[in-house]
């Protein structure tokens, strides 16, 4: 195996590493409902969130967090694999040019494999004993959901609904 092939590997392995063991917990907290200072620079980080998924029923943070923390597997891809491909080119020109694009190949790689196993782990529970979020997302969005009573109790004829409180917010109203 040429020593650019093992490097290749090596980086998308090392992601993917990143992906399980550090982004993919951090990705399964954030459905739990935590708030944004559960997550470290939460406050600045749910605002970045907020430009893209402003209605998100979750903490914009903890997304933002989980894919900021796969982007050093993704750098440390591109310099790794263009090094390695840059020793393996003869001329300038043509080195240059393939170490860039290895390189900047290997780091997009790497950035799939680290968002796919985070994936993997949050939703699919891989490394949790089975306990994703995609249980709980195919109930609440695949199931049947009942609307209504299907009966109508003679206490409930002429109730009305006096106030409205805000929920989901502590101290608030």
């Amino acid at each position: 195996m040429s020593r650019s092939r093992f490097v290749w590997l090596a980086s998308i392995a090392v992601a993917a590493c990143v992906g399980f063991w550090v982004s993919g917990p951090v990705l399964y907290r954030t459905f739990i409902g935590l708030d944004a200072s559960a997550f470290p620079a939460g406050e600045p980080l749910e605002r970045l969130g907020r430009l893209f998924l402003p209605n998100a029923g979750f903490s914009a943070a903890g997304l933002v967090l989980a894919l900021l923390l796969g982007l050093p597997a993704a750098v440390l891809a591109y310099f790794a694999v263009r090094g390695a491909r840059r020793a393996a080119t003869d001329r300038s020109r043509r080195r240059f040019l393939t170490g860039a694009a290895s390189g900047a190949g290997a780091a997009l790689v790497a950035t799939a494999a680290s968002t796919a196993v985070a994936f993997g782990r949050a939703f699919l529970g891989w490394g949790n004993e089975g306990r994703g979020w995609r249980g709980p997302a195919d109930e609440l969005f695949g199931g049947q959901v009942v609307k209504t009573n299907p009966g109508w109790p003679e206490e409930w004829k002429g109730a009305r609904v006096k106030a409205h409180l805000k929920s989901g917010r502590s101290g608030g109203q």
